[in-house]
């Protein structure tokens, strides 16, 4: 014999309606909060790995104009026009800065070593990805490399 009131439905089968929509509102929300943070670590992710990129390249350009300063005959100029160049190709011509230790080059003697350093201003890099996220970006990423004067 049945219990009076007792059915074999499931709790959720006979819950009111109004109920049933209220628990998908709840789950809209709890998605909207979810997707947000989601997307904040996705977007910060490739902001990041962008930056690593530029930072590469600077290291590389810098690296480069260093070879090129080295060999025997080389000078300032040289070193100028090849990192101008890497960076005119690179699409970061703008706002950098080149720096070498000792300031001339051109007087540098075949076994002596030498700095360059080469910065390039990031927190206006209209190029990059800068999704609009409040994330810590440096203000300037910074390369060094030291060489040693080839002779003849």
């Amino acid at each position: 014999m049945a219990r009076p009131g007792v059915t074999g439905r499931p709790a959720m089968a006979i819950a009111p309606r109004r109920m049933r929509r209220s628990w998908r509102g709840a789950a809209t929300v709890e998605m909207a909060i979810v997707l947000v943070l989601l997307l904040t670590l996705v977007f910060g992710a490739i902001e990041y790995g962008w930056m690593f990129m530029k930072a590469q390249e600077i290291n590389g350009i810098a690296r480069h104009g260093a070879r090129v300063a080295a060999v025997s005959g080389a000078g300032h100029g040289d070193l100028e026009n090849a990192v101008i160049e890497a960076m005119r190709r690179a699409g970061l011509d703008e706002a950098y800065v080149l720096e070498t230790e000792p300031p001339d080059l051109d007087e540098v003697q075949s076994g002596e070593a030498f700095e360059v350093r080469l910065r390039l201003n990031y927190s206006h890099d209209e190029n990059g990805v800068g999704l609009g996220m409040p994330l810590p970006r440096p203000g300037w990423l910074n390369a060094r490399v030291t060489m040693v004067k080839e002779g003849t």
